[in-house]
């Protein structure tokens, strides 16, 4: 049986804080765009 397999009860993390704020804590919900933060970074350091 698998640890990450999710069981009646577990607590579901809403991704959306709507008015709220992000915190670092909340850092595990942006993924998927690696590329673009590698991409931006590398052009602001190279435009200074």
């Amino acid at each position: 049986m698998s640890t990450d397999s999710k069981q009646p009860g577990d607590a579901v993390r809403e991704p959306y804080k709507y008015l709220d704020y992000y915190r670092f804590e909340d850092a595990d919900l942006f993924f998927g765009r690696e590329r673009e933060i590698q991409k931006t970074v590398g052009e602001i350091v190279s435009a200074r």
